[in-house]
Formats: C-alpha cells, structure tokens, sequence
C-alpha cells in the first residue's frame, strides 16, 4: 500500500512538471530546452542523493540496527522538512512588477 501511495504521488509530482516548464517554449527552441530540463533534474537529484546520503551517513553513531534506525529517520525527517520547503516555494506566485498590463 504504502508503494501505491509513492508510485501515486511521484506520477503526479514529476509528469506535470516538464510540461509545465516547457509550455512556454517556441517549437524550434524546445529540443535545447528538454535537454536543460533533463540535466538540470539530474543533477538535482545527484545532488540530493549525495547531500542527504551523507547527512544521513554522518548521524550514525553507534553500530547495528539500532543506529541505522536512528539515523535513517533523522535522513526521513530531513527529507520530509525539504519536500514542505519545495512545496512551499513552487506556491509562491511570482509578482508582476508594477506598472505592466496583461493585455
């Protein structure tokens, strides 16, 4: 269940968001502008692997399954405390600056 559950909110999270970050696109443009998107997704997820591996890595203190434990949830918390932040800031609508009309 808890797979479905994943599997569900990733499909939702990650299929909308190339089209939207491409609709703005002009056609002759739109093969450079996949392949940034594709790269720059990349190396955000290298980077989030690499970064919370290694805090994750660094909070075990003590050997076994009791400090694995521990330090995979404080790696669950942080990961949890950065999807709020993500969510947050995508919520964020730009301003228009003052003075522009949308015509």
């Amino acid at each position: 269940m808890v797979f479905v559950v994943i599997g569900a909110g990733m499909a939702l999270g990650f299929s909308p968001t190339p089209t939207g970050a491409l609709t703005n696109i002009r056609p002759e443009g739109a093969a450079d502008a996949s392949d940034v998107l594709v790269a720059v997704t990349q190396l955000g997820r290298l980077i989030g692997v690499a970064g919370f591996g290694t805090f994750c890595l660094n909070r075990l203190d003590s050997p076994g399954t009791q400090g694995s434990g521990e330090a995979l949830w404080v790696g669950a918390l942080a990961l949890s405390a950065a999807t709020v932040v993500g969510v947050s800031a995508g919520l964020v609508r730009r301003r228009r600056p003052t003075g522009s009309r949308q015509g």
